[in-house]
């Protein structure tokens, strides 16, 4: 599953992001895969702060595609571009693991790719 998103705003996702849902990319250091355990049926956004890659590059985001490997495990929504910001929504329809890529084009043709984790769990039990 892809969906992407160019240069038109959309409203934000209204689902309330926690930090370990958040990442900020940086132009100095290689990305990194962030992990994020979840439970079943939960709705939670996934954002990408691209501030520090944008500014390193003299730049602007310009569009946004998120896609996952796993659509039976997480299903995507919802994507929106703001201020150098990229999110989504992620609903968790089944246990297991996804991983799921944003990549960012800048306004200078500039790419960059940020990849989560998604772990979902039946119950709370995050052992």
């Amino acid at each position: 599953m892809t969906i992407a998103i160019g240069p038109t705003t959309l409203a934000a996702p209204t689902a309330q992001p926690s930090r370990r849902n958040k990442v900020y990319p940086s132009a100095s250091s290689a990305p990194k895969t962030q992990h994020i355990t979840t439970q079943l049926n939960n709705v939670e956004p996934l954002i990408v702060e691209w501030n520090g890659v944008a500014n390193a590059h003299g730049t602007t985001l310009s569009a946004s595609t998120w896609a996952t490997d796993e659509t039976g495990v997480l299903s995507l929504s919802s994507p929106t571009i703001s201020a150098n910001i990229a999110q989504t929504l992620f609903t968790a329809t089944a246990h297991g693991v996804a991983l799921v890529r944003n990549t960012a084009t800048f306004a200078n043709g500039y790419t960059a790719i940020q990849w989560f984790r998604v772990k979902v769990r039946e119950t709370r039990d995050w052992t």
